[in-house]
């Protein structure tokens, strides 16, 4: 966690560094401005946007921000170049460059004395659940619990239109009942709930969450949404662990799209002013604190940096106008340069383990398939895609599958791989495991080029199961964002934790598919005594793997 806030702070400053760069101007002789940005935006985030656009203005007095109010949202295009924001539900006949840059986030709560706490934290309740409470209050009366309870839960909306709007979406209902009490805001929503522990209601996220702590408000919680509706919070629903699970877990598909509306900048084309971006880009980091001021939800820090990258892979070079430094600038590179260093050294220290690779112990091979026989060698960076990378010491990056992977295929016949010169991405396809016909694909945990290709796996693809992180590496790569990408990647000690997540998700899938497919695949899964077979789905057919990909392997992306 330490290692990965440092790397957080350290990118956080040198982004804020090249925004500093970027924002500057050229002047007049007299000192005049000359260059300002308008920005439009609907009329329900003006307070967002004229937060932003104040708070940028007095970090950088030399350019002048303007917000524009737009009545509709198609005038937007009417103009070469404008930029503005909008709701993402006001996207549908827009048509043109967009970019999330916040998020709504509508959440059941509920009080944590509540008699209904303990099952309900236990198994969620469904989107059927939600709407036949909101059409009969008394449909989660006390006999639910078995305590011989008939009072009926008091039901609570806060009066904002985007809450309403989306509620009624997700219930699939046209109006709300007479029963739901409307409060004006969420302080005051969540004063009822504390008094009345009998009490649920609507809210959003922005709004539980205490601002001076980043923590959930007392004796307030998420109520666990089941998205499948079977009567149970299985592994892959189970995002309400704590605020970072559960951003992630909306970003990620996870939560009900009803109930998540995104805050886009948007424009007739990709921005190339450098006023602009160098806005957007202050917009996807120092910006995000007004978010939550401005009851709306930030990105997860993954997902920024993605967004940031994407103005670096679109070319976009932007000149620094002004050769005068202020002394916040001046700050602020000696800063990021001292921590740039220190990241270099870390990076340099990790330069001597390559010969570390060369003695890696070989992959497990015995009959059982558990968190004892996976092999973590330290060392390597991990990515939640059983994918892992290692800088060289001419600083190229071999990448590869974990062991964990290897484990689950059983023994690989061919691979797919991509050739010198092609580039992948992180979070995108790079390499697809063949058995005997039935395949997976994985995903990159890194960005590059690649410089070679493991060309023994053609004819002996087999070497990913023995060696997955030695002889059976996969492409040798010129990266592109390395030091931005290892900050979201894991160190063997906390991979290791992480897999154990792995294992519980694992037998739930296969719980789910055994039921959904063949009884007789029971056999193969296990051994005597319960535990998991090696070579997991080697004898599964196609329709399994298919789900194992889906459901498994593209939820971590």
């Amino acid at each position: 966690m330490k290692t990965r806030i440092f790397l957080t702070i350290s990118v956080s400053l040198l982004l804020c560094m090249s925004i500093l760069s970027r924002a500057d101007v050229i002047k007049n002789s007299d000192g005049n401005q000359t260059a300002q940005i308008n920005i439009a935006s609907t009329g329900d985030l003006q307070g967002l946007t004229h937060e932003w656009a104040r708070e940028y203005n007095q970090q950088h007095p030399e350019l002048l921000v303007q917000v524009d109010l737009i009545a509709e949202p198609g005038e937007i295009l009417k103009s070469s170049g404008q930029l503005a924001f909008i709701h993402g539900t006001e996207l549908d006949d827009l048509t043109g460059w967009k970019m999330s840059v916040g998020r709504e986030v509508i959440v059941p709560v509920m009080n944590t004395s509540s008699p209904y706490f303990s099952e309900i934290a236990a198994t969620g309740v469904s989107q059927a659940g939600f709407r036949e409470l909101f059409l009969d209050p008394a449909a989660l009366g006390g006999t639910r619990t078995g305590k011989g309870q008939n009072n009926p839960l008091s039901l609570c909306l806060v009066h904002e239109t985007s809450v309403i709007n989306g509620v009624k979406k997700f219930l699939e209902i046209n109006a709300i009942a007479g029963h739901v009490v409307l409060f004006d805001n969420d302080e005051q929503m969540l004063s009822a709930i504390r008094s009345n522990p009998e009490a649920i209601g609507f809210c959003s996220l922005s709004g539980i969450i205490d601002p001076a702590s980043g923590r959930m408000a007392d004796h307030i919680m998420i109520i666990p949404i089941d998205k499948n509706a079977n009567g149970k919070l299985d592994y892959m629903e189970n995002i309400y662990s704590d605020l970072d699970a559960f951003s992630r877990g909306v970003w990620i598909g996870k939560y009900p799209k009803d109930l998540t509306n995104d805050i886009y900048a948007v424009s007739s084309a990709q921005p190339a002013d450098e006023t602009q971006i160098a806005f957007l880009s202050w917009v996807l980091i120092e910006g995000q604190v007004a978010l939550a001021l401005n009851g709306f939800s930030e990105l997860v820090y993954s997902e920024v940096q993605s967004k940031l990258d994407k103005f670096n892979d679109a070319g976009v070079i932007v000149p620094v106008a002004s050769k005068a430094i202020s002394i916040r600038n001046l700050i602020l590179f000696i800063l990021a340069g001292a921590l740039l260093l220190g990241i270099m050294a870390g990076a340099m220290f990790g330069f001597g383990r390559k010969a570390k690779m060369k003695v890696l112990p070989e992959t497990m091979d015995t009959g059982s398939f558990d968190e004892r026989t996976v092999n973590v060698p330290g060392g390597l960076y991990y990515d939640k895609s059983h994918t892992w990378a290692f800088m060289e010491k001419d600083g190229t990056v071999k990448v590869g599958i974990d062991d964990f992977m290897q484990h689950i295929t059983g023994p690989i016949t061919r691979v797919e791989m991509k050739k010198p010169g092609e580039k992948v991405t992180k979070g995108e396809l790079f390499l697809s495991l063949i058995q005997k016909g039935k395949q997976l694909k994985l995903y990159a945990p890194v960005t590059g080029t690649i410089l070679e290709c493991n060309d023994s796996l053609e004819n002996n693809a087999f070497m990913l199961n023995t060696a997955p992180y030695s002889e059976g590496w996969v492409y040798r790569l010129e990266p592109a964002n390395w030091l931005k990408e290892i900050s979201i990647l894991s160190m063997a000690g906390k991979y290791t934790k992480w897999l154990s997540g792995e294992f519980s998700r694992l037998k739930d899938f296969l719980a789910h598919s055994i039921q959904s497919h063949k009884l007789e695949y029971a056999n193969v899964v296990l051994q005597d005594g319960g535990a998991l077979r090696n070579n997991l789905l080697e004898d599964f057919g196609p329709e399994v793997w298919e789900d194992f990909q889906s459901k498994f392997i593209d939820t971590n992306k």
